[in-house]
């Protein structure tokens, strides 16, 4: 949209209009002024059709404090890998991704469930630490994460991205945080973030599958048992038996 725009008061046609329009009303020719009122104009529009709010419909009721706290802590450890694998690559859109990830990072403003603050209280300098509207982003995905794993036919990683991002929820949040951003680093930005949150995710997801491998079978770590216990459950006759000496009857050779 921006590079659309740019393209457009660039232009040969979009100086000769305004040209043309100063001289209808005998005002001096100004390249700035052109520029002003085109940037004046464009902004307008952009607030019309896309009005900017400074939170979206998630809620995070749906997770524990302690898990809020956990997520907030992620979240700021996924922006931070997510900014050293963007200095180290070689993407097109690096310089444009890398300005994104800045608007990513908390602005000192309060949150309402308090793992802002819990992540303030235990930061020793070294956290990196989200906005709240980056934070209802983790959010949706982790709620939209969260109803695979319930449902009980295994997803491969490639399907669950793909359901994070077309995700109605991730997508109203992360709108209001790329608001002015170009569309194609947004969205860049945002798929490097659902990867990285699924492959982290994963070990988790695993033993979410794991745990109903054996609740499906029946089968728990601890009612299964060890081999000496198995042994020792067994009927006396079962087990070896004993060497017993030689009786000798009388009458009988030996």
């Amino acid at each position: 949209m921006w590079s659309t725009y740019h393209a457009v008061r660039t232009s040969k046609r979009y100086h000769e209009m305004w040209t043309s329009l100063l001289k209808h009303i005998s005002a001096p020719s100004s390249p700035i002024l052109c520029q002003h009122l085109g940037d004046t104009m464009f902004e307008d529009l952009i607030a019309l059709h896309y009005p900017k709010s400074d939170s979206c419909s998630v809620t995070s009721k749906a997770l524990t404090l302690e898990e809020m706290y956990g997520l907030r802590y992620a979240a700021g450890y996924i922006v931070r890998a997510m900014k050293k694998k963007i200095q180290k690559s070689t993407h097109p859109l690096k310089s444009d991704i890398q300005l994104c990830i800045f608007d990513l990072l908390d602005e000192g403003c309060e949150d309402e469930d308090g793992s802002q603050n819990w992540v303030h209280a235990i930061d020793r300098g070294g956290l990196t630490r989200v906005n709240n509207i980056t934070y209802e982003v983790f959010v949706a995905m982790e709620i939209k994460l969260r109803k695979h794993i319930s449902s009980f036919i295994p997803p491969n990683v490639e399907t669950i991205t793909a359901a994070i991002f077309e995700n109605e929820d991730v997508k109203s949040c992360w709108c209001v945080v790329s608001s002015d951003w170009d569309t194609s680093s947004a969205m860049a930005l945002l798929r490097m973030i659902i990867n990285e949150w699924v492959k982290i995710r994963g070990f988790s997801l695993a033993s979410a599958w794991v745990e109903k491998y054996k609740v499906a079978q029946k089968l728990t770590t601890q009612k299964s048992k060890g081999v000496r216990k198995q042994l020792i459950s067994k009927p006396a006759e079962a087990r070896a038996k004993k060497p017993t000496d030689t009786i000798h009857h009388d009458g009988e050779d030996a």
